[in-house]
């Protein structure tokens, strides 16, 4: 694939942009990141890093070359009337920059510290052309590169100038003191095997749970946010989700002004007795006294995160579905201390993203699958030929089942549509008798459009109502029918049939 170099020519004309993908910003192509030997880039950088960029640099060459074939097909090809960048981070690299940079920061398998390296050379305008500077925070020698005259950690630029900048770049203090927001400790001196080797020696808090993915055995501990010893450690370790989640902030697990804060953490069991932290759930607890059906605490997930080497192996399913075996007393110790003196009758979830909407969703289709129990309060008709089978569920009993179950009235409606989806995958029909009950495919198809769109239309009211004909709301709903669907789709069981 012949591609066009990012920079040439693009202030003379208007360039294409390629995605607005934050993890293509220049910034987060400029940064890794190392945890137990596997690297990974950050997701986001807009808390850290202004206009996502790191003024004056830009990510090295074959970085940007790489990333620009994976989104470009390969049956491609640009021209000099194709400029193209791939993220409007980029739109300055061609006469704002004056050299590439890399930015590698080793976590501790703790994350309660890190080392810092930093990399610079000349951006790229001949082919030899490969001089660089290497500073690593905290590393004495290398700091007597520069003015070593104090031990506080520094960096210093000592690459090569190749021409005048028009803007004036970061200085590499600048950059350490941008990135540090999303970063625990930096060490200094020479701590770097320590940190190499900071392991916790156990679980922060009260172990609940073990488990196996992948002959890896990974636990889940709940801590309580009151004790010193947690409070301390999360504050280093949750400066790390500015990189991984778009609006996370920091918050004080050990204030009780308004309730009280639990965190939930996913450990890696590492050999000799060592724990290596690779994800937490932080928890508000607050009073609700006129929930209903009854009063008590409800548990608001309000951050989640796992570090991007273990997305994907199941371990969010695992901490929610520990969360609610916790809350419903089926894990000996979990929750009863002087905190909880109120039973748990609701958890619920903090503005969350779309991934966690799926995972949420999919791990209670499972809770009410498992304990029909939950469901003995509703009237809910099992015979898929019957015009109430695709009924929508009563508010009343919608909080009742709720509360049965410890999840909120939305989420039982949101069961019921998966529930009823995934029996008309299931269902048989023969054309002969036109579905055995007189109803043909089509009809219960229609039917469940019916089901979901009641819903979506009482969700989506406000928007709804922002529309000025009737069949431009038709349009928006239908989309937001197809939308769910989909969704849905990928939830179920992949054995069914998909619609």
């Amino acid at each position: 694939m012949t591609t066009l170099p990012l920079s040439t020519g693009m202030m003379s004309r208007r360039p294409k942009i390629l995605s607005d993908e934050p993890k293509l910003s220049s910034a987060a192509l400029c940064t890794t990141l190392k945890h137990l030997h596997q690297t990974f880039r950050p997701e986001f950088t807009h808390q850290c890093v202004e206009e996502e960029s790191f003024r004056g640099y830009q990510p090295l060459t074959s970085v940007l070359a790489k990333a620009q074939s994976e989104l470009l097909p390969s049956s491609s090809s640009t021209s000099d009337s194709d400029a193209v960048v791939l993220h409007k981070s980029h739109l300055r690299h061609e006469q704002q920059v004056t050299s590439e940079l890399e930015i590698t920061i080793d976590l501790a398998p703790s994350c309660r510290t890190c080392r810092l390296l930093v990399t610079t050379k000349p951006k790229k305008r001949k082919a030899n052309d490969d001089d660089e500077t290497m500073t690593m925070i905290g590393d004495d020698k290398r700091q007597k590169m520069g003015d070593n005259s104090s031990k506080v950690p520094c960096i210093h630029n000592t690459t090569k100038e190749t021409e005048q900048a028009e803007v004036e770049p970061m200085s590499l203090a600048e950059i350490q003191n941008a990135i540090s927001k999303a970063l625990p400790d930096i060490t200094v001196d020479n701590d770097d095997m320590d940190c190499i080797d900071d392991y916790l020696s156990k679980p922060m808090g009260t172990l609940l749970r073990e488990y196996t993915i992948n002959d890896k055995t990974f636990c889940l501990s709940l801590a309580n946010g009151s004790d010193p010893a947690t409070c301390d450690y999360h504050q280093k370790v949750q400066k790390l989700a500015l990189w991984f989640i778009e609006n996370a902030d920091d918050v004080d697990v050990s204030n009780e002004q308004s309730g009280h804060w639990k965190v939930l953490y996913l450990f890696l069991h590492c050999p000799k007795q060592k724990y290596a932290v690779v994800g937490y759930c932080t928890l508000f607890h607050f009073n609700s006294p006129f929930h209903k059906p009854v009063p008590g605490t409800i548990v608001r997930i309000c951050q989640a995160l796992v570090l991007p080497p273990f997305q994907g192996q199941g371990h969010g399913k695992k901490m929610m579905q520990c969360l609610y075996d916790a809350v419903h007393n089926r894990i000996e110790g979990a929750y009863g201390n002087s905190q909880d003196q109120q039973e748990v009758v609701e958890i619920n979830v903090e503005d969350p993203a779309p991934g966690f909407v799926a995972l949420r969703n999919k791990v209670d289709w499972k809770l009410l699958k498992d304990h029909p129990e939950y469901w003995s309060n509703a009237k809910v008709d099992n015979n898929i030929a019957e015009e109430a089978f695709f009924a929508s569920i009563p508010e009343a009993q919608a909080i009742q089942v709720g509360a049965n179950a410890k999840i909120t009235p939305h989420q039982v409606h949101i069961v019921h549509e998966m529930q009823r989806l995934e029996a008309l995958h299931n269902a048989t029909f023969d054309t002969s008798t036109n579905g055995g009950g007189g109803v043909n495919e089509e009809e219960l198809e229609r039917r469940y459009r019916l089901l979901v769109k009641r819903r979506l239309n009482k969700d989506h009211r406000e928007d709804l109502s922002s529309f000025g004909t009737k069949d431009a709301k038709k349009a928006y709903l239908a989309k937001l029918f197809d939308e769910q669907l989909a969704l849905y789709n990928r939830l179920l069981p992949k054995g069914s049939k998909k619609r």
